[in-house]
């Protein structure tokens, strides 16, 4: 009994195992139709048309790189051919900037040397002209206090008023002399005969007056200037103040005034006149002839002048037409100066023959004379 029941329990045991194999392949089976009958079948997916348009957009963006490479590349080129023309420019500016540095070296040391020649100049002009006032001074004050005496004028105490025309016609007595002088150097015009005798008269008025007398010299022709050559127009000149020490000093300045030029505005001189305050009690006229310029200050141009249209001012001055222009200062003055002395010396001019009757009868209304100085005063 027991040996069977050994044999029975071996062959249950082997029965068991096969089964269990058997039932496992048969899960496994139905398990494998479980999942290829839900699942069904799987698709390969087609990555061909992807990768081709992955690359057509690569060699895209290739191909625009190229190009922005080939325009970078030729910009870099026009760039470089620029900055050589730069640079080549920059060389010949450099060069023509140190020709013209130089060039202005040399000009500047050309304006160093002709600045410095025309202060030596200047300082030989000026030691002439003191030289030349001296020597005048010295040669002629003898001979205006003796033989350069104006006899028949008579000089009053204060407030005297010199009026010294500057005219060119006051370098000499003809037409021909005057274009000469006209075209001379300044040292011949300051030397100039007639010249020097109206700034003798000056100084032998100047002369005549008291210490500390008040008294003007102002010189006039187209503008009326000081005697330190300052122009003046509507201001009050003031009074000078004779002494001692400023006599020397306006010897010096009348021998340095502006020289004749420019025509005669003689109505212009008795205007600056008329500012002075108080009124000058006399004025002695240095001139040589009637006024040639119209004063522009009437309402109308004398009828005997013939008119510029653009200016309204006279071209042609005739004896008629200065005539009527003396008339227009003859009537400022009579309005200014009533109660003023007024006497004229009168050096010579040929063709102004009629001035000697208006300034006489002129002088005449201002209790005045008209003196006309002999030929080679003040040594005759």
């Amino acid at each position: 009994m027991a040996v069977r029941s050994r044999r029975l329990e071996g062959v249950v045991s082997f029965g068991l195992s096969f089964l269990d194999v058997i039932a496992c392949g048969l899960g496994a089976a139905v398990l494998l139709l479980l999942i290829v009958k839900h699942e069904g079948s799987i698709e390969i997916p087609d990555v061909s048309s992807h990768i081709v348009e992955r690359y057509a957009a690569a060699v895209a963006i290739v191909f625009e790189q190229k190009v922005q490479k080939t325009a970078l590349e030729e910009k870099l080129d026009s760039s470089e051919v620029q900055l050589d023309a730069l640079q080549s420019q920059i060389v010949a500016n450099d060069a023509v900037s140190e020709q013209q540095f130089d060039e202005l070296q040399n000009q500047l040391s050309a304006l160093l040397a002709a600045r410095e020649a025309l202060s030596k100049s200047e300082s030989e002009i000026q030691e002439l002209q003191n030289e030349l006032a001296a020597a005048v001074e010295k040669s002629t004050e003898p001979t205006v206090a003796q033989e350069g005496s104006l006899i028949g004028i008579s000089i009053l105490e204060n407030r005297v008023l010199v009026l010294l025309d500057r005219s060119a016609s006051m370098l000499a007595e003809n037409l021909v002399d005057i274009l000469r002088l006209r075209a001379s150097s300044p040292f011949l015009k300051a030397n100039a005969e007639k010249w020097q005798n109206a700034r003798h008269i000056a100084r032998w008025v100047v002369a005549q007056l008291d210490e500390n007398a008040q008294y003007q010299l102002l010189t006039f022709s187209d503008k009326v200037n000081s005697i330190d050559n300052v122009e003046l127009s509507g201001v009050d000149p003031g009074w000078l103040r004779k002494d001692q020490q400023t006599d020397p000093s306006m010897i010096t300045k009348l021998n340095q005034i502006t020289l004749p030029h420019g025509p005669t505005n003689l109505y212009e001189a008795f205007e600056v006149a008329a500012e002075l305050r108080p009124y000058p009690n006399q004025i002695v006229l240095i001139t040589d002839g009637l006024p040639t310029q119209y004063s522009g200050r009437a309402l109308r141009l004398p009828s005997e002048c013939h008119r510029d249209l653009a200016s309204a001012k006279p071209v042609i001055v005739s004896p008629r037409c200065r005539a009527q222009i003396f008339a227009e200062a003859a009537k400022l003055a009579a309005s200014k100066f009533k109660n003023t002395k007024i006497d004229v010396v009168l050096l010579n001019l040929e063709g102004d023959a009629n001035a000697v009757f208006h300034y006489w009868y002129f002088t005449r209304r201002h209790v005045g004379r008209v003196l006309v100085p002999a030929r080679g005063w003040p040594y005759s």
